[in-house]
């Protein structure tokens, strides 16, 4: 994948202006970019917090393996909740940019 398509991307869900009619001011998180997602920060309208968004890259689409790692890490989050220094998990939303992990606490 070239930087241009990862750029176009992240451009795309940061020009969305309002995701899942809760989520503004969405702006990547630079250095957290990885393989297989793309990480951003955004507003939570609901509650005023801060949150993260992960995204499954589209360009994986068909990538079985990395699809079920995108999960896994889901599944393991909503293990974890209530630990300390963990990224507390909030939701999966299928309807967000369809494959995204919602993470809050930030802080």
């Amino acid at each position: 994948m070239t930087d241009a398509r990862r750029n176009a991307y992240l451009q795309m869900v940061e020009g969305r202006g309002e995701i899942d009619g809760r989520f503004i001011a969405v702006k990547r998180i630079r250095a957290a970019n990885g393989i297989f997602s793309l990480m951003f920060t955004a507003l939570d309208k609901t509650n005023g917090q801060e949150v993260a968004l992960k995204v499954f890259h589209p360009d994986h689409r068909s990538d079985a393996y990395r699809w079920a790692c995108f999960q896994r890490e889901s599944a393991l989050l909503q293990r974890l909740v209530g630990q300390p220094d963990i990224c507390r998990w909030f939701r999966v939303s299928p309807n967000l940019l369809r494959h995204t992990i919602l993470l809050q606490d930030l802080r």
